[in-house]
């Protein structure tokens, strides 16, 4: 089986590796797809650059201070429609037989967009999502629709 896992704005794609690993060991053909990286951008800690940053770029607010008095603040870009394309043209070049999100509280929009694009081109193939976002046995069956379908 061809499995494509793909994480957006995750580095360390920490979860996607553990099932890669795991599903490889059982004999499955197994891709890794990162489409978006965070931008980090450094700030002083005694300007109001920060501030200004957040009114004009759509950012979610992260921050980690540093001791060194920098704020560190990764954010994400907007996935691009040709980026969109990129995705699917990359999906039919694998031809997988299930696809797996990682979604997070952060993009969860994003991955609900991306979920309907890959189904509209792919309406046969499964669609997995995970993550510590995903909380399928909290959720009721309808809600869960509704929450795909949105």
């Amino acid at each position: 089986m061809k499995v494509v896992l793909i994480s957006v704005y995750d580095d360390y794609a920490t979860g996607p590796r553990f099932w890669a690993a795991y599903l490889k060991a059982k004999g499955h053909d197994v891709y890794l797809l990162n489409l978006k990286t965070f931008v980090v951008k450094l700030f002083s800690y005694d300007t109001n650059e920060l501030a200004e940053f957040y009114k004009t770029s759509n950012a979610t607010p992260l921050e980690e201070v540093r001791t060194d008095g920098i704020i560190l603040c990764p954010y994400p870009t907007p996935v691009t429609e040709i980026e969109k394309k990129l995705l699917i043209d990359k999906l039919q070049e694998i031809k997988s037989d299930v696809v797996g999100f990682t979604v997070t509280s952060l993009d969860i929009n994003l991955m609900k967009e991306l979920t309907r694009n890959v189904k509209k081109e792919f309406p046969s193939v499964p669609i997995i999502w995970g993550g510590g976002f995903i909380r399928p046995l909290h959720l009721k069956r309808p809600l869960r629709q509704k929450m795909l379908s949105a």
